[in-house]
């Protein structure tokens, strides 16, 4: 309609076989958005305080961003998302504080 791609759940569903009954599997889709321009995530690094498209570090990333670029009409919105993760380093790039103990948290290989 307005030109953009559709954001879809696909849903996969496995029945294993039990007596006398063959396995079987379903699948179920959901649109959830159509003219979808782009759907991106970003995930920040406050070590050297960059949003990154991929996280390839053993350490959690401070945040996840999600950018949504979708068309309303002739117009197009953008929608964006901070998700915190709490063991991630903060954007102070501080090892983050044990939510329990209040002590900073080690982070080890």
């Amino acid at each position: 309609v307005g030109g953009g791609g559709m954001l879809v759940l696909q849903e996969m569903v496995e029945t294993p076989a039990s007596q006398g009954v063959e396995a079987s599997s379903q699948t179920n889709t959901f649109d959830l958005m159509k003219d979808v321009v782009s759907l991106n995530w970003l995930a920040f690094d406050s070590r050297d305080r960059q949003e990154k498209t991929e996280w390839l570090d053993p350490v959690k990333p401070a945040y996840l961003k999600l950018e949504l670029v979708r068309r309303d009409g002739s117009q197009t919105m953008t929608n964006q998302g901070i998700f915190w993760i709490p063991t991630g380093y903060s954007p102070s790039g501080l090892p983050p504080v044990d939510p329990v103990t209040r002590s900073p948290l080690t982070i080890t290989n």
